[in-house]
């Protein structure tokens, strides 16, 4: 039998995890699908088409496909 990840749609993807340095910089980038970030532990900032987030361990943001945004380790 399918597991619960398997029969939604649509299913989330796994592709990185991993620790950053403090001010680490994942440049500005458009991404054609959604995105999910997830802190869990230090902090992050994203620049979200022009705005900026605050992220603290255990929060979490998802970024909608289509939006202009940067990531910035180790800023809150």
């Amino acid at each position: 039998m399918a597991s619960f990840l398997e029969r939604i749609d649509p299913q989330p993807h796994f592709l990185w995890s991993g620790s950053w340095r403090p001010r680490t910089v994942e440049p500005l980038r458009v991404l054609c699908d959604h995105e999910l970030v997830m802190v869990s532990q230090g902090s992050c900032a994203l620049e979200l088409g022009g705005s900026r987030v605050e992220l603290g361990a255990g929060s979490f943001a998802i970024i909608p496909p289509g939006l202009p945004h940067a990531t910035f380790g180790g800023t809150a």
